[in-house]
């Protein structure tokens, strides 16, 4: 993601994987963003419950994405 934002700062074109991995980074991070826009009714523990999960699967999936794009 560096590359490709360091990219759009000088205006260099993206290359359709750029793109790909762009479009699949901004779904991702948008659920992740409605995910947290929640509403969580009660006091949470976060040694028990674990808020953090989602942020962790969306770098996860992110990543993953990256792999599976740059590999074709």
């Amino acid at each position: 993601m560096k590359d490709i934002i360091n990219k759009l700062k000088k205006n260099e074109p993206l290359s359709e994987s750029d793109n790909k991995i762009l479009l699949e980074t901004i779904k991702e991070q948008g659920e992740c963003i409605k995910y947290y826009s929640q509403n969580f009714v009660g006091t949470w523990d976060n040694d028990d419950a674990k808020i953090n999960w989602r942020a962790v699967k969306c770098t996860e999936h992110i990543e993953e994405k990256i792999k599976e794009i740059n590999l074709k």
